[in-house]
């Protein structure tokens, strides 16, 4: 059995791939957005009923939303809070899938499968999945949570290390 430090690393190792391949494929996209597929209501909760519904998830998904996005320094900064997030301490022990959406379509991995393109409103159903914990990282000035999902505002100000979560 893996001990605490090999899970780590093999962690932070595949999420970087991950993130690598969906930085490259989110940045090389100009077609317009056509899938306006991502309505998604829920009752918002305190940090603490998250974190505790989080604990007891056996997969999360990270959702970089790109859309909608102009300045490239902001999608930078939405790209880097998920692969922080993905080498977060609280998410060592949990099967994550990575994607990234842009104008055209929604790119994701997971340690399941390799890298696939699908249509947005597929990485969309995610969020929508009751068994699943969603972080869903976007342009915005404020982080929400939910349920089964942390909406995270990434902006101009963001630095390397502000997405994390830790589990006590």
């Amino acid at each position: 059995m893996l001990d605490e430090s090999k899970k780590i690393v093999l962690t932070l190792m595949f999420s970087t791939i991950a993130i690598i391949f969906l930085i490259y494929f989110s940045l090389h996209n100009t077609t317009p957005k056509t899938d306006n597929a991502d309505v998604f209501v829920e009752t918002p909760v305190n940090q603490s009923t998250f974190l505790n519904k989080l604990a007891n998830a056996k997969h999360v998904y990270i959702i970089m939303d790109l859309r909608n996005v102009s300045d490239d320094g902001v999608k930078r900064n939405i790209m880097q809070c998920g692969v922080d997030l993905a080498g977060s301490r609280g998410l060592v022990s949990k099967n994550i899938t990575i994607a990234s959406l842009t104008e055209q379509a929604c790119y994701f991995s997971s340690s399941l499968n390799s890298p696939q393109k699908k249509p947005i409103s597929f990485c969309l159903h995610f969020r929508a999945n009751s068994q699943t914990i969603t972080f869903y990282i976007t342009n915005l000035n404020k982080t929400y949570f939910f349920n089964n999902e942390m909406k995270i505002g990434v902006g101009k100000a963001y630095k390397i290390g502000d997405c994390h979560v830790e589990l006590t």
